[in-house]
């Protein structure tokens, strides 16, 4: 648990530490992380998004009927819901959330859109160094500096860029 972790690490200077989420949809953060399992090769290669995606439905699907007053879908995280979807619950920012909020005042957490970042990067950027203490002149000028300096399509971090988007059945089994 990396909230609990780092509060045992950073112990009293806890209080002093600034961090950034990054929230991205749901769903596509699912649909990436799939294609990005598929670039390791090796077995991977073969497996199809239904064969990746069916048997997390499943259990999911199970642990709804164990408990169909479940608030979460997939239900997720709390006991008895521990392994219900696996990686199907990485999406759901509310619990974690809550568990990092037990170690972290909100003034300490920074919340970032995936989709905000790649619409207003200079914005965003600037945030994140204000947030981190900077002062807004250093800011402006870090935020300028890091846009001028875009990444190559090639080089970005995402497994998923040029499968395109989930097709619309499938974001619907998911969502």
């Amino acid at each position: 648990d990396a909230p609990k972790n780092m509060a045992a690490f950073y112990g009293r200077a806890l209080g002093q530490l600034r961090l950034v989420w990054m929230l991205r949809d749901p769903v596509a953060k699912y649909w990436s992380y799939f294609w990005e399992l598929k670039s390791y090769g090796g077995d991977w290669v073969r497996v199809t998004f239904d064969a990746f995606t069916a048997p997390k439905l499943n259990r999911s699907r199970e642990c709804l009927r164990r408990d169909p007053t479940s608030p979460l879908w997939p239900p997720s995280l709390p006991p008895p819901f521990g392994s219900c979807a696996p990686h199907l619950d990485h999406g759901l920012y509310h619990p974690q959330l809550q568990r990092w909020l037990e170690y972290f005042q909100p003034a300490q957490l920074l919340l970032v859109s995936f989709a905000g970042m790649v619409q207003r990067p200079a914005a965003v950027v600037r945030d994140v160094v204000l947030h981190a203490g900077l002062r807004r002149a250093q800011a402006e000028r870090i935020a300028a500096s890091a846009v001028s300096r875009r990444v190559a399509k090639e080089k970005q971090n995402s497994k998923a860029s040029g499968h395109g988007r989930m097709p619309p059945a499938w974001r619907r089994e998911v969502a």
